[in-house]
């Protein structure tokens, strides 16, 4: 005979099915993100925006595999893909020949700037709200070949600032929202080859900005 069903019955198999439902979803999302096409196709740009670490690691074996040797990655976007210090040393090791890197909105810190130091053919940089503070700042600073440097929002405070101001290779700095007060302004407006600057949220006071206006070479500042 049929066997009869109660609310009870019903109410369960309701929760089981929602359960597996869930559980394919984030299944089907995770073989989404690591199938997402932006790591396809065999140039020197890879656009891995808010996507996962291992995501990153199969775009890299991918194009290791089926992108000739010609092709070498020299542009590579990992903005808010929670990467860590130690998610940075892989990077290091599997993106050797990059001139851009954008690592911004990650929580690398000062072991990551480290890290990033070694990649000694990086021209510009972004590295916008890391947790670097002033050891990491003094680890970017050994980067001299950078020209472009985003740096914001990552408390370097003045000593940082003072690292950062022997970067003599820099063009363009960025690097408001760092707490650097008037002696850290001081240090930057030491830097003659300078030619944009934002400097702004950093409480310089009138003392920061009396030297910040002796900056000649500067085409575009924000205060």
């Amino acid at each position: 005979s049929l066997r009869k069903h109660t609310p009870m019955h019903l109410a369960t198999a309701l929760v089981v099915l929602c359960a597996l439902a869930v559980a394919a979803g984030v299944v089907a999302n995770s073989a989404n993100e690591i199938m997402d096409k932006r790591h396809m196709h065999c140039n020197d740009v890879l656009d891995l925006r808010g996507m996962s670490f291992s995501a990153i690691q199969h775009a890299h074996e991918w194009r290791e595999k089926n992108c000739p040797a010609m092709y070498k990655t020299h542009t590579l976007d990992v903005r808010e893909c929670g990467l860590k210090a130690e998610h940075v040393v892989d990077l290091v090791r599997w993106f050797p020949d990059l001139t851009t890197l954008y690592i911004c909105w990650n929580a690398i810190g000062s072991a990551g700037a480290r890290a990033l130091s070694q990649m000694k053919s990086l021209t510009t940089l972004g590295i916008h709200r890391n947790r670097i503070g002033p050891v990491g700042a003094q680890a970017i600073s050994q980067m001299q070949s950078l020209t472009t440097l985003d740096i914001s929002g990552n408390g370097i405070g003045p000593e940082g600032a003072q690292a950062i101001s022997h970067m003599r290779s820099l063009t363009t700095l960025d690097i408001c929202y760092n707490g650097i007060g008037p002696v850290g302004a001081q240090a930057i407006a030491q830097m003659r080859s300078l030619t944009t600057l934002n400097i702004c949220w950093n409480a310089i006071d009138p003392e920061g900005a009396r030297a910040i206006s002796q900056m000649g070479s500067l085409t575009a500042l924000d205060i």
